[in-house]
């Protein structure tokens, strides 16, 4: 399931929020604007449909939360592939949902947004 909410910038990121049964994923331009959304199940399958929508934005970054943890075998696959990965680390990431909705209640959309902000916050 595909959801395209814009258009392509120079700058964009892939954020990955891995579940057990599935990947849901979001590209972010610089400004954090959702250009497109995508849940793939984890399996063979699902890795080549989360790499195709990718591939519409050359040289995006990606982050995943917890990239050693839930995300590992993500994270094992793309590096494989070339692809550099930043960790998301998911006490991170729920902290900026708790601050960001109020509540903290882990729903696909805040843990994206969560790894979004995280991964463009100054270091």
């Amino acid at each position: 399931m595909r959801q395209v909410l814009g258009h392509p910038r120079s700058q964009v990121m892939i954020a990955v929020d891995p579940h057990k049964a599935s990947w849901t994923a979001a590209a972010v331009d610089a400004s954090l604007r959702p250009l497109a959304t995508i849940r793939v199940p984890v399996s063979d399958d699902g890795y080549r449909d989360l790499r195709r929508f990718a591939r519409e934005w050359t040289n995006a970054g990606w982050a995943v939360e917890g990239a050693t943890g839930l995300g590992a075998p993500l994270t094992q696959r793309l590096s494989e592939d070339g692809v550099d990965v930043v960790d998301v680390p998911a006490k991170l990431a729920s902290r900026v949902r708790l601050l960001s909705t109020g509540h903290g209640r882990a729903d696909s959309q805040w843990s994206i947004w969560g790894k979004c902000l995280t991964f463009q916050a100054p270091k």
